[in-house]
């Protein structure tokens, strides 16, 4: 029986004899990848506990096998059953009987009706204030005592015209 495992090719030597057919070498594949080259090797090595996650590894073999013009769905799925892992398989967490303690950011709303009830009454707060502060601004009886306006001429716009001076050139333009 372990004559015949050890026949079947692993993925690390398909993809190292397809290498080696096309006539590239691991810097040349690192290369177009931008996969480090001692990856490419653990990956032809069939070292897969070397990589941070399995997520990693299946990525860097679907990159790799599409530079070789290999199927890679099928070195995948080839390394799944190397590696005795199910496609689909389900995570299931070892004790069910534990509530989860991590809730997500958006459910600050689903808090309770107290929760509802102050976030409702924190935003109709804001847009009062903001009513009555428009309000109080454009009423016609709010008036503020200012000083004798005769006195003081309302300043002038600096773009507004003036009266030529004899400086001005405008005053030559004239004659």
């Amino acid at each position: 029986m372990n004559e015949i495992l050890d026949q079947i090719p692993t993925v690390g030597s398909l993809l190292r004899q397809n290498r080696e057919d096309l006539g590239l070498t691991l810097r040349d594949l690192s290369a177009v990848t931008k996969i480090q080259s001692h990856m490419l090797q653990c990956l032809e090595e069939d070292r897969f506990d070397e990589f941070p996650a399995e997520v990693f590894c299946r990525g860097f073999l679907r990159s790799y096998a599409r530079e070789l013009n290999m199927d890679d769905e099928a070195i995948v799925e080839t390394y799944l059953q190397q590696r005795g892992i199910a496609r689909n398989a389900m995570v299931v967490a070892s004790d069910a009987t534990a509530p989860s303690t991590a809730r997500p950011a958006w459910t600050f709303l689903e808090t309770g009706k107290l929760g509802r009830v102050a976030y409702i009454g924190a935003i109709a707060a804001v847009v009062l204030g903001l009513v009555l502060s428009m309000l109080v601004v454009s009423s016609p009886g709010n008036t503020t005592p200012t000083a004798n306006l005769s006195a003081n001429p309302a300043p002038q716009s600096p773009w507004s015209s003036t009266q030529a001076q004899p400086s001005d050139w405008r005053a030559y333009e004239r004659n």
